[in-house]
């Protein structure tokens, strides 16, 4: 379970690094904060809870797009590149919290989750509780 860890912690540090790129410095703050928690043994859960709070409800991680009227895009970056990084991003960071101590079963069963939904487990679940 600590490899999950690092590689969500390393998702959560690019994460942080791009919505900082576009000046969406608070969203950069939450990610930040919730990363350090989860370096700490005794915060993970709490910390994991706190990160798939931000991804339901009106502004949330879900909503969040880069795009010219947002004056958000960031240097040197097309609109379509930094938004399918930013997608990608927050669905593995998605899965990797959901996931954490999960077993293989549980693990398969969302992985065909994923590839037979029409929407992306992060947004699915904001509209219903689990799958």
């Amino acid at each position: 379970m600590a490899s999950d860890l690092l590689t969500l912690r390393a998702d959560l540090v690019s994460l942080e690094k791009l919505l900082g790129s576009g000046g969406a410095f608070e969203w950069a703050r939450r990610v930040a904060f919730v990363r350090e928690r989860l370096a700490e043994p005794a915060s993970v859960h709490e910390a994991l809870d706190d990160l798939l709070s931000n991804f339901g409800g009106m502004g949330s991680l879900n909503d969040f797009v880069f795009c010219e009227d947002n004056q958000n895009i960031p240097p040197g970056r097309a609109t379509e590149e930094v938004n399918r990084e930013l997608n990608q991003l927050l669905d593995r960071i998605f899965r990797e919290a959901s996931l954490y101590g999960a077993n293989e079963s549980d693990r398969a069963a969302w992985l065909s989750w994923e590839a037979t939904s029409e929407l992306p487990p992060r947004i699915a679940s904001s509209f219903r509780k689990g799958k």
